[in-house]
């Protein structure tokens, strides 16, 4: 799926003096609510059901930021190119956690589920971030086969 427009990330956390309790600032929270829009509308579009609880889930994640218009031209044909990539904010960490926390409760239970995660930043004319899921399904009776816990079922003749 793709999230059109700068690629953002997570803000840190706010406190309340009153209540003693993090809440995320408002911004940071109205581009959460917009990314989890168009992942249900993605995940309703696509029909990707809910992954099983049990299910390990990968998540792959491309950020294309917008070429900076004060570089020179050998700059931004090199980034059209993809030979150089951007070390700008927002970092991976911020925008993993963003992308991660939207997609909680929509395309998998929790994100304890993500087994593995990437991702890449580059140049492009058009920014934008892409996020790409892929659900594994678990053949248990196999896993326990060559774990030895279970014997091989054996045809009889």
């Amino acid at each position: 799926m793709t999230v059109p427009g700068k690629p953002k990330g997570q803000s840190r956390p706010r406190f309340s003096f009153k209540t003693g309790r993090a809440y995320d600032p408002k911004e940071s929270a109205e581009l959460k609510q917009t990314v989890k829009a168009l992942v249900i509308g993605e995940v309703e579009r696509s029909g990707w059901k809910i992954a099983n609880p049990e299910m390990p889930v990968e998540v792959k994640i491309r950020s294309y930021r917008e070429i900076p218009s004060s570089k020179p031209a050998w700059f931004k044909k090199a980034a059209a190119m993809e030979l150089v990539v951007p070390l700008t904010k927002p970092d991976c960490d911020n925008t993993l956690k963003l992308v991660l926390d939207a997609m909680n409760g929509i395309v998998y239970h929790d994100d304890k589920q993500i087994f593995k995660e990437s991702y890449e930043a580059f140049y492009s004319e058009t920014p934008r971030t892409e996020i790409e899921v892929i659900g594994y399904f678990i053949n248990v009776g196999a896993v326990k086969e060559k774990a030895g816990a279970i014997k091989p079922v054996r045809k009889k003749r």
